[in-house]
């Protein structure tokens, strides 16, 4: 029983982390390419990264074994709706980042009144 839970349960932990990572990077680009005029090479160096990444992963655990494999993979699919719900609820909002500043809070230092 241990053979199977054990493997299985660190392949659900790697897929989460690896899922997350992947779609926070997709988060991320997707927010920076609102912002730029030329998106093409900033879009592609991500999916590049991001896939090289995913695909190297899934390789070293798949060397692991058939339960290692089978768990990430239910974790990488799981990852997506957490970080989903993290990013349409505003918990992963950056502060720092000038596009999701109000312009009248911009302009007037905060006092909109």
């Amino acid at each position: 029983m241990t053979d199977v839970v054990l493997p299985l349960g660190l392949g659900v932990l790697a897929g989460l982390a690896l899922g997350a990572a992947y779609f926070i990077g997709l988060w991320l680009t997707v927010r920076r390419v609102a912002n730029r005029n030329g998106p093409r090479t900033l879009l592609l160096v991500s999916f590049v990264v991001r896939s090289v990444v995913t695909l190297g992963v899934f390789v070293l655990l798949a060397r692991q074994g058939a339960y290692p494999l089978l768990g990430a993979l239910l974790g990488f699919i799981a990852a997506r709706p957490v970080v989903t719900r993290l990013v349409t609820s505003g918990v992963m909002r950056s502060e720092a980042n000038p596009s999701t500043v109000d312009h009248d809070e911009q302009v007037t230092g905060g006092d909109t009144a």
